[in-house]
């Protein structure tokens, strides 16, 4: 084999909020949510243009970075993204629906590149690569671009006050196969949003250049990037920790479910305690049955569906297989679920229980429950646990409600081990300048068994005043063998030839 090897109120005063300083917008007890603004993941391309009005942003400071307040829960990445800022005299949209042209406009570009979206309201941070120094005297206008050229179901949705808020405020556009020109009016949608700005003391990690993404059983170098972001130099520790592959028990995505449609995985259960159920050809009515649809998948085309049960409602269980616990040991269970209407008329519930015998009256202790389901999009729902004797259990789904038109849909079902912390190392940086960035040295890490690693790099700064970039996250893939710094090789023009166990070079 021959590898070439390649590389609630609109807030206009400061708000600290654990340590961090921002400008927070809108209302973030809304539970009004929406696609479109900043962008529309659904779609290839697309933009968006908000106005935030001087009596909200107060007085000059340097902007750093933004926060959105994101209905989703679970790990997605839209790349190619640019952010645009500029000062306006505008105070709405109407009767102006032009898309943006940010280099002949005078905008100023504070950040290109990819974003990874990971949890629910304020939990991404988006450093600006370049400060946007706001003047405290103008409004001013946030503009994104999304040029991702793809699309992707499950995408973030944006939290937003309501349609009395800043009726006219925001445009956008979003389209397939190019980007979109106009827009065809002014909207309502503006999104709850934390605008940070320059805080005395704040530094944070910027990248994780090592590990890489994909690493080989070999010491590789561990290299974290952080930049000082505040008005003073610093001196600070960078803790980095790595967790070693969890210990999986339980991984279903029911794919396997779509010759055998309604049932259920081999292990599976299915029971219909009220006996209102029905099979008519490959589905499953008032009960639970397996799913063909890659719209109501989290991934795949196969999920489990608990048909509605309508004006009688619903009693209703799905079980896992039984799995060995052991006594003290905390697991992990986690699943993603969703709902097929958001109507509030209806009465959407769902409880997770565990026992010790696969019927309902064997499940006897309650992990989770959720008795207001409306979310239409996936949701990645997670519980902890211990169990208080070592043995074989059962985990159940029980969909037990009154009046409801509504299908629940429940998917990727995993139980797990998380995995130990098997790396831990710290490294001072000493008087990092304003504005510079370096790169940590940390010791080297061996990865001993293949798996899938978790990176964890942290700035302890004492005093910082933006905790939003302090800690990344990065998973690393470990197989038995990777080449690295793939981009030296291949500009030296050096290719390996594997031959069993001999390795050339021509």
């Amino acid at each position: 084999m021959i590898l070439a090897i390649a590389a609630f109120m609109c807030l206009s005063a400061v708000t600290i909020v654990g340590n961090a300083a921002y400008i927070e917008l809108g209302n973030p007890a809304s539970t009004s949510y929406e696609s479109y603004v900043p962008f529309y993941g659904f779609y290839d391309y697309g933009w968006s243009a908000v106005i935030y009005l001087q009596s909200e942003l107060g007085g000059a400071k340097d902007l750093t970075g933004l926060t959105y307040d994101v209905y989703f829960s679970g790990v997605y990445t839209i790349y190619d993204q640019k952010i645009w800022i500029k000062h306006t005299t505008d105070t709405d949209w109407v009767g102006n629906y032009a898309k943006p042209d940010p280099v002949a406009d005078g905008y100023t570009l504070v950040y290109e590149g990819d974003i990874t979206f990971t949890d629910a309201h304020w939990a991404d941070y988006i450093s600006f690569d370049t400060m946007f120094s706001y003047n405290g005297a103008d409004n001013m206008i946030i503009y994104w671009e999304n040029w991702d050229g793809d699309y992707v179901s499950g995408q973030p949705r944006w939290y937003y006050p309501g349609s009395s808020y800043a009726p006219n405020r925001v445009k956008y556009r979003y389209a397939d196969g190019s980007m979109p020109g106009d827009a065809t009016s002014a909207s309502y949608y503006f999104p709850n949003i934390h605008i940070h700005f320059q805080s005395d003391h704040d530094v944070g990690v910027s990248d994780i250049v090592s590990p890489e993404s994909v690493e080989g059983l070999n010491a590789v170098p561990v290299q974290i990037q952080v930049k000082n972001e505040g008005k003073y130099g610093e001196t600070f520790p960078v803790n980095v920790q790595i967790n070693a592959p969890p210990i999986e028990l339980l991984n279903e995505g029911f794919e396997d479910t779509y010759d055998i449609r309604p049932n259920a995985p081999a292990g599976w259960l299915v029971k219909d305690v009220n006996l209102d159920g029905y099979f008519s050809g490959v589905y499953a009515y008032n009960m639970w049955g397996s799913y063909y649809s890659s719209s109501y998948a989290n991934t795949g085309t196969m999920s489990m569906r608990m048909d509605y049960g309508g004006s009688g409602g619903d009693n209703d269980w799905l079980f896992t297989p039984g799995v060995a616990l052991t006594a003290g040991t905390t697991y992990t269970f986690d699943w993603y679920d969703r709902m097929s209407s958001s109507s509030t008329s209806y009465d959407n519930q769902l409880f997770v229980w565990i026992g010790t015998t696969q019927d309902d009256t064997g499940m006897t202790t309650l992990l989770w429950s959720d008795t207001a389901m409306f979310h239409t999009s996936h949701r990645l729902d997670t519980v902890s646990f211990t169990v208080p004797i070592t043995g074989t259990y059962f985990i159940g789904f029980e969909r037990n409600n009154g009046y409801s038109y509504s299908n629940m849909f429940i998917d990727d079902v995993h139980l797990y081990v998380p995995g130990s912390t098997i790396y831990d190392q710290t490294v001072t940086m000493t008087s990092l300048g304003v504005g510079s960035v370096s790169q940590a040295e940390l010791p080297d890490w061996t990865p001993t068994t293949t798996g899938i690693y978790t990176v964890v790099a942290t700035t302890q700064l004492s005093g910082d005043q933006n905790s939003f970039n302090d800690v990344m996250t990065k998973e690393v893939t470990v197989g038995t063998f990777v080449a690295r710094y793939a981009s030296t090789l291949a500009l030296a023009g050096l290719y390996f030839i594997f031959s069993g166990s001999a390795i050339s070079f021509k």
